[in-house]
């Protein structure tokens, strides 16, 4: 009797060494952090590669430059941003590796009810540095102009004021926008958002509005919304298509960000993002595949 008191206990024992050996492998985690843009992408593919492997891979938002730091400061395991490391990064940061997975464009978009189809470089200059100020102006109806801009942190907001020579101040909670060389800012502050969810609501909401963001996001809150619309730059459609055949003039690649050459699960992460499915994934959330 008591044999078999021992070999029970020693059954349950050798049962529990093997079930808290299962929990401790499913509590592996492994930290993404960084763009909005990326976000959803690297969402859906840690869902499936974290089932896969028996992975709990968390991940998060915010912005682009927190991706960079995240990575360089080991708050991430891997960081993501929707444009390039930037030099300054890579001395603060060193070591760090951008693995392109995507490469996406920037929407400007205006309401539905906007009948402006169209705008150039220098008028979309115009209007956020306070020159054109109402729609009438651009062959629109006679309605203020409703600025949206990205946070500091985006690079949808770098790579808009980089491509038309722009740069910025915020104050008061509102981003006022000039030309490089010029003296002051606008006297017109921009309404201030952090995802690209937020600046379609914003944009969707006024008919009056006009912000700029992923052109995949924007494809996707057309589809579903009806209540944005993308216009050309330069009579150039926003369009993935014209981000595939390199035509449209404002383009960035979607980085997954690590700090050295990365190994194990973070490796696979990476490769499976790369890999047939991973790239469908892109293809499916309407970015460009780089493969």
């Amino acid at each position: 009797m008591r044999q078999k008191r021992l070999l029970r206990a020693g059954i349950i024992l050798i049962s529990l060494f093997f079930l808290s050996e299962t929990f401790l492998h499913a509590q592996k985690i492994i930290k993404v952090m960084g763009s909005s843009t990326v976000q959803p992408i690297a969402t859906i593919a840690a869902r499936i590669y974290g089932k896969r492997h028996n992975i709990r891979i968390v991940v998060e938002g915010g912005g682009s430059s927190k991706g960079v730091q995240g990575a360089g400061e080991g708050l991430a395991d891997i960081g993501t941003a929707s444009r390039n490391i930037y030099p300054e990064e890579k001395k603060k940061y060193p070591g760090l590796i951008a693995h392109t997975i995507a490469y996406d464009g920037i929407a400007i978009i205006v309401n539905k009810q906007n009948p402006v189809e169209g705008l150039s470089s220098r008028q979309i200059i115009d209007i956020y540095t306070g020159k054109i100020r109402n729609w009438k102006e651009l062959g629109g109806p006679d309605r203020p102009i409703k600025l949206v801009s990205k946070d500091f942190g985006r690079s949808t907001l770098d790579l808009f004021i980089e491509h038309l020579g722009m740069e910025v101040t915020k104050k008061d909670g509102l981003m006022y926008y000039r030309l490089k060389g010029e003296q002051g800012y606008s006297s017109v502050g921009a309404v201030v958002v952090g995802q690209n969810s937020e600046a379609i609501v914003a944009v969707s909401s006024d008919p009056g509005a006009i912000g700029y963001v992923s052109i995949g996001s924007a494809e996707r809150a057309e589809k579903k919304l009806g209540k944005i619309k993308r216009i050309k730059i330069d009579g150039i459609e926003a369009s993935r298509e014209n981000v595939k055949n390199r035509t449209y003039p404002i383009i960035r690649p979607l980085n997954l960000i690590t700090k050295g050459r990365p190994t194990g699960d973070i490796e696979g992460f990476i490769e499976f993002l790369l890999s047939p499915q991973g790239q469908n994934i892109v293809k499916n959330l309407d970015y460009i595949p780089v493969r």
